[in-house]
């Protein structure tokens, strides 16, 4: 059984909370079963993490840094970097570093003998069109993690990865590998979601519901002026929930006043986990104005809701969503090409949503998981 350091900028409980951390406790049962792993990652705050349990196992986290919460997130990502330190710990111990952030995979390349493989996360292609001052400042070490590597999993569509992976051939001689986003489909009741998609049928829709960050990058100020057309086109009691915060949080807020819409859109700010799940329980429609994604947890958890997705022909999405299949493109990543679309949703709703049920086991978490672990034992093979 080859030695896994796994290692990220992370406590596996509770920091940072969001995808990336869902997504790594999502595999680590099934990567558990195929290598000995040692966790590596941060304290928060000074408190280090207690142990986690893996299929029964207690793991210690073993901590190269420490995070503040007090302090913006771009401090703490550099500090990633700080895992070079622990070279003596690292050196001709580890057959595989496999590293889920940009600076962790860069501080680990220093710290590695030169037989270990190094397996950089990209989690996701956005980071190329979006052009917020955080992204900006990362991409450097996700260059730069790319380079020193031997495998490059991202999660994206196949057709962008190998786009992408030709680009970089003058940078990097990694293998590059589209890869999923895992889910847990054991924290669904799949036939309760059948059940209320039967029940409804193909009425119209009337709970909307978006999740995610709101910032320049995901347009959700698209979503609310889409919204208003349909609320004031024959739908007055539709409603659309807003689970997020960001730097347009604000802007949402006085717009949906202005629009007259206040009642109709509701602006929920962070929402715990579990009570996502429960939103999207009681929802109708998934919708996400952005730009690019990765591949969407936020709309695989919908999927796995019953809930069909309008969306943009975007990188990421357009590999995720199957017009007319289990969502609907717009023709424009304009109000009136989201408004446009809903009204075709509403045309074979019950159909359509009936499909992504079908269509999010082939994200079950342990098809992911088991695909990176056959995908790093590969790494191997030639030796």
């Amino acid at each position: 059984m080859k030695k896994m350091a796994f290692v990220d900028l992370t406590n596996y409980k509770d920091w940072p909370m969001g995808g990336m951390l869902e997504y790594e406790l999502a595999i680590l049962p099934f990567l558990a079963e195929r290598f000995d792993i040692d966790l590596w990652g941060f304290s928060v705050n000074g408190i280090t993490p207690d142990p986690i349990v893996i299929n029964g196992k207690e793991y210690p986290i073993h901590v190269f840094g420490n995070s503040n919460t007090g302090r913006r997130i771009i401090p703490n990502y550099f500090r990633g970097a700080y895992v070079a330190k622990f070279k003596k710990a690292f050196a001709d111990k580890y057959d595989v570093v496999y590293c889920h952030s940009g600076s962790c995979a860069v501080g680990a390349h220093f710290a590695i003998s030169g037989n270990t493989k190094l397996v950089y996360h990209q989690h996701g292609l956005s980071f190329i069109d979006d052009h917020h001052l955080n992204v900006v400042i990362q991409k450097p070490f996700y260059n730069y993690a790319q380079k020193y590597s031997d495998l490059v999993l991202v999660v994206s569509d196949a057709p962008s990865v190998e786009k992408y992976a030709q680009q970089q051939r003058s940078l990097s001689d990694a293998r590059y590998l589209a890869i999923g986003s895992p889910i847990d489909l054991g924290k669904f009741d799949a036939q309760a979601c059948k059940d209320r998609i039967v029940a409804r049928g193909n009425t119209d829709a009337q709970k909307f519901v978006y999740t995610g960050r709101l910032t320049k990058h995901k347009n959700t100020k698209t979503l609310v002026a889409a919204f208003e057309l349909y609320v004031k086109n024959g739908h007055p009691n539709a409603i659309l929930n807003i689970a997020g915060d960001g730097e347009e949080y604000e802007i949402i807020n006085h717009m949906r006043g202005d629009l007259g819409i206040q009642k109709n859109v509701n602006l929920l700010g962070k929402v715990p986990h579990d009570d996502v799940n429960k939103l999207l329980a009681d929802s109708d429609v998934f919708m996400i104005a952005s730009e690019g994604e990765g591949c969407s947890i936020s709309v695989l958890e919908a999927y796995a809701s019953g809930l069909p997705v309008i969306c943009g022909r975007k990188r990421g999405l357009e590999g995720q969503v199957i017009d007319n299949g289990t969502g609907v493109f717009v023709s424009e990543m304009t109000a009136k090409g989201f408004y446009d679309a809903m009204i075709r949703l509403n045309q074979d709703i019950q159909r359509i949503s009936l499909n992504t049920l079908d269509e999010v086991k082939k994200y079950d978490r342990g098809i992911i998981a088991y695909k990176i672990a056959d995908a790093i034992e590969n790494l191997f093979a030639n030796q």
